[in-house]
């Protein structure tokens, strides 16, 4: 997980610039008491600071405060048969300013016609639509990645900075009892580093 990572990688670097700063001390000169005092006073503010980033920590808290841009499993799940196709497109819900991913599984009949089952809908995390600029934004650390632009109706047109990647393929898949060959497919999220950032409306 990412907020894990962050938080002990924050805890380790806290630990070894209080442990320098200890060796720092000792070699002043000065009373041992003085010395002491200075110990002491930083390690209160060391043990703190390690306490904060713990507790930030477990409540799944950032200090950005911002998804990661980067790639995402938005779906994945197995499919039937071989028949079935899979396709994916952003919607938005302009009202409540919220955006999500539409997942299409369709299954194709040689001979009748397809069968059009309702769309499945995924969250992505940091992804949602601003009214006032009519785009559709994936929110990342240095701004919000422009993906898509609201065109009306239920055109969104695709700035190409946020990438729907569906696929299948075959793969192991063990079910409790037995390991065999299920076919799976897949739907990837892929936020471009090369989008330019845009400046958007008040973070949400």
């Amino acid at each position: 997980m990412v907020h894990s990572d962050l938080t002990i990688g924050q805890a380790v670097s806290s630990t070894l610039a209080w442990i320098g700063f200890y060796a720092g001390v000792r070699t002043l000169p000065g009373a041992r008491a003085r010395q002491s005092r200075w110990i002491i006073g930083s390690a209160v503010v060391a043990a703190a600071w390690l306490v904060g980033v713990f507790l930030l920590g477990a409540a799944d808290v950032t200090f950005i405060g911002v998804a990661n841009a980067e790639q995402v499993i938005v779906y994945e799940a197995q499919l039937d048969d071989s028949t079935q196709t899979i396709s994916a497109d952003f919607a938005v819900n302009r009202k409540l300013g919220r955006a999500w991913v539409d997942v299409q599984v369709q299954s194709i009949q040689i001979g009748s016609e397809p069968t059009f089952d309702p769309p499945i809908p995924r969250q992505v995390y940091g992804l949602y639509y601003d009214a006032a600029r009519k785009q559709l934004l994936y929110r990342t650390a240095t701004g919000p990645i422009v993906c898509a632009e609201d065109l009306g109706g239920t055109h969104l047109k695709s700035t190409g900075n946020c990438r729907l990647t569906p696929s299948s393929g075959q793969r192991m898949v063990d079910d409790g009892f037995y390991v065999h060959e299920q076919r799976v497919a897949e739907v990837v999220f892929d936020a471009q580093a090369g989008g330019a950032p845009q400046q958007a409306a008040a973070s949400r």
